[in-house]
């Protein structure tokens, strides 16, 4: 009897199996087919746009003639055209371009909002809800990416290797530190770089924003965007750049918490206490006393506080350019430079020298220009105001 039933049981659970790939197949066709059906709908609607034959129909709008025959609204028309033009083949086809056939409707309506050069090193198999904090995490960075920019053209700091002057910050990523472990056997003896892709990743493909750099963790390629642009890495040049913020003479001598405290100034795992250590006897509770009040002589008042303090110590040990003035009045400004409010300014002074720097955004020109002490310093092309955040 018990020979019966367990053969009853794996019976059924080899048709349940069976039913759930047969499932899957049928969903990921259905899937396909929204995608597919989608691109063609943005096809025809840009056609009657650009030929104009809704207005055959009485209709003074492409849109007023979808909403009015079915039913779509003026967003609805906008997603299905945005779609076709890109990701249908030539961006001008009633087919779908075979680079984007791995992916859902979802992930391809979400992908329209990440720059172009990164949609393809996004993982098909990414939910929503990741991709979606993702693309939050990457507009944050770009913002990031351009205010270091902006200091770099002042400062005249030339710029460093993404990966180089990054690698810190991504080895201290949650992501990437829970498998350290992993990534420490390819750093001490390297494998193939799907090795190292796999001790880095776990699946293949792993997309981590650090500051204002985004990693793509991916195949034989690591690329890393800063500001909208992209520098392509191979997993040899990873374990490379690691290995040279180490002492190479001990390589071999490290132990996985060693190295990352070496490489990351942080512990690699907080030490638990141990189970069998015997609970402290809660103190008996005593009768409190009565409190007899006593006045104390009053202080007084600090002239300084301490942020007051510290301020006037970073002032002289931090001889940065710290902006004097937050906000400038339009009225103070000179005629010349109003514009109809389409200019701003700023003003930073040298903590060391007293050296008085004025940065000055031109919204019509999209120009940034820099003055020391009234002279003319570096002139340089922007796309936001950095004083009103306005989007040139």
């Amino acid at each position: 009897m018990d020979e019966i039933m367990s053969q009853w049981r794996l019976d059924s659970l080899d048709d349940a199996r069976q039913h759930i790939e047969k499932s899957t197949d049928k969903i990921k066709k259905a899937m396909t087919q929204a995608v597919t059906g989608a691109i063609e709908l943005g096809y025809v609607l840009r056609h009657v746009e650009e030929t104009g034959s809704y207005k055959e129909g009485g209709y003074s709008t492409v849109n007023e003639f979808a909403e009015s025959a079915y039913g779509y609204s003026a967003s609805q028309v906008s997603r299905f055209k945005t779609l076709n033009e890109q990701y249908s083949i030539g961006g001008n086809s009633p087919e779908l371009d075979d680079k984007w056939s791995q992916y859902n409707q979802t992930n391809l309506i979400e992908m329209l909002k990440l720059p172009e050069n990164v949609r393809e090193d996004i993982d098909p198999n990414m939910k929503r809800d990741d991709l979606r904090q993702l693309t939050k995490d990457i507009e944050q960075a770009e913002e990031k990416a351009k205010e270091e920019s902006f200091i770099q053209a002042m400062t005249g700091e030339e710029k460093k290797d993404p990966l180089e002057s990054r690698i810190e910050d991504l080895l201290k990523h949650p992501k990437i530190k829970e498998r350290f472990k992993d990534i420490f056997g390819q750093i001490v003896s390297p494998g193939t770089e799907r090795d190292i892709n796999m001790a880095f990743t776990g699946t293949g493909f792993q997309a981590i924003v650090v500051d204002s750099a985004t990693f793509f963790l991916k195949g034989n390629v690591i690329k890393v965007m800063i500001g909208g642009e992209t520098t392509d890495y191979s997993w040899n040049q990873m374990v490379d750049t690691i290995r040279g913020k180490l002492i190479v003479d001990r390589i071999d001598g490290y132990k996985p918490d060693e190295m990352y405290m070496e490489l990351t100034g942080e512990v690699l795992e907080e030490k638990k206490p141990a189970d069998n250590v015997e609970k402290a006897e809660k103190p008996k509770k005593e009768t409190p006393k009565p409190k007899i009040e006593t006045k104390k002589a009053e202080k007084p008042e600090d002239t300084h506080c301490e942020a007051e303090i510290e301020e006037e110590k970073n002032e002289t040990e931090n001889p940065m350019l710290e902006p004097e003035v937050d906000v400038v009045d339009p009225g103070e400004v000179e005629a010349k430079d109003i514009k109809n409010n389409q200019t701003c300014s700023i003003t930073y002074r040298r903590g060391d020298t007293g050296e008085k720097w004025i940065l000055e955004i031109d919204h019509d020109d999209q120009r940034a220009t820099v003055l020391r002490n009234g002279d003319y310093i570096i002139g340089f092309n922007i796309d936001y105001c950095p004083k009103c955040g306005k989007k040139l």
